[in-house]
């Protein structure tokens, strides 16, 4: 498989991946029209960029309660498992079939026995007290098959204080019903969208394996997921967890034969066209997607240094597409490393009809204004 392949989606599943956005006084220094200069100390800038590292089994500085579920030590991540995936992804997320990773009950009842990190627990996960019970029933235990980012939060001081952290794979996890991390089941804590950092720098225990091109960033679905494809992180075998339950309503899952559908151990091939194509049109020329990464490809020829003025790369940006939130447009990314090391991700969505470039993420408004090519 190619790291193309390893890195786009089909289905309707957006896999853009890495959206670590540029430091502030960088933006306000490159982009056109932005007059003045931010004044960072050293140390605020620092760590602004800061990211901590989570092992399995372990609960982080101020955790919210005892552990209401159990991690799993020994989970491997699939092959080219770094990048941003959509949380219905088949294979995703793991488990033991049959089994909970996480006991849903602890929670709430310690979270009614604890009001002062109940309230600061519903207001991480946007909800009213009253409703936790309610909104943790329709949560789903999984286990992380890969090293995910993720806003942690412990509890200090009667409040939730975010702390952007990696959690190892295997990490036993409480997921909604859009795909998304919303609680660690070791600590109790809530989760939340990491922020997007353009040079960020990992501190506490690494584990053996760890490499931040491998990092996954999960995006919610748009659509409620009711059945989550899981695989058993002890037999590799894939199996159905309705939403909501906790393994007594799990059933083996039989991969289907159409080609279109990738196998859950591997993330699906690069080429995959988005659900909305029409099956019966087969286009003469080069698609919209091919012609976009063509276009970055040139960009980042034509305006080198690419991606000055940011950083220059020491390769060229490994360049893919995926589905848009409509017929009309798609993704393109470019993930790239710079001569100093730095994961650097440009974001832009792309009209299908006239291939206009519009940024979504501040790397690539920067890289636009730079390059005309990219606009």
């Amino acid at each position: 498989m190619t790291e193309n392949e390893a890195k786009s989606g089909g289905g309707g599943i957006t896999l853009s991946w890495k959206a670590l956005a540029i430091p502030l006084a960088v933006v306000v220094v490159a982009l056109a029209g932005v007059v003045g200069v931010m004044a960072l100390s050293g140390g605020d800038e620092a760590s602004a960029q800061e990211i901590g590292l989570e092992p399995v089994s372990s609960t982080g500085a101020n955790p919210f309660m005892p552990p209401v579920g159990t991690d799993e030590p020994a989970v491997t991540p699939p092959a080219g498992a770094g990048g941003t995936y959509s949380g219905d992804l088949v294979g995703l997320y793991g488990g033991t079939m049959n089994q909970s990773s996480c006991d849903s009950q602890q929670l709430v009842t310690f979270l009614q026995q604890n009001p002062d990190k109940a309230s600061a627990w519903a207001s991480v996960v946007g909800i009213q007290v009253v409703d936790i019970a309610t909104y943790v029933s329709e949560l789903t235990p999984v286990v992380l098959r890969s090293d995910t980012y993720v806003t942690n939060h412990g509890f200090d001081n009667g409040r939730a204080t975010p702390i952007p952290t990696v959690i190892q794979a295997g990490t036993a996890v409480l997921v909604d019903k859009y795909g998304t991390p919303v609680t660690k089941c070791y600590c109790g804590n809530p989760l939340s969208k990491p922020p997007s950092y353009a040079k960020p720098k990992y501190y506490g225990p690494r584990w053996p394996g760890f490499t931040p091109g491998g990092i996954t960033i999960i995006q919610s679905t748009t659509v409620i997921i009711d059945t989550f494809t899981l695989v058993d992180t002890t037999t590799g075998e894939p199996f159905t967890r309705p939403r909501g339950t906790g393994g007594g309503a799990d059933s083996p899952s039989v991969p289907t034969t159409p080609t279109t559908t990738p196998p859950v151990s591997t993330l699906p091939p690069a080429t995959a066209p988005p659900p909305t194509a029409p099956p019966q049109t087969v286009p003469s020329g080069p698609s919209a997607e091919e012609q976009a990464i063509a276009k970055v490809e040139q960009a980042a020829s034509a305006c080198y240094p690419f991606p000055a003025p940011i950083e220059d790369s020491n390769d060229p940006p490994n360049v893919f597409t995926s589905a848009g939130s409509d017929p009309s447009s798609f993704t393109v990314t470019a993930d790239g490393v710079t001569v100093s090391g730095n994961q650097q991700t440009f974001v832009w969505r792309v009209d299908r009809d006239t291939l206009a470039f519009t940024p979504q993420n501040e790397l690539a408004q920067v890289a636009s204004n730079h390059c005309s090519l990219l606009n």
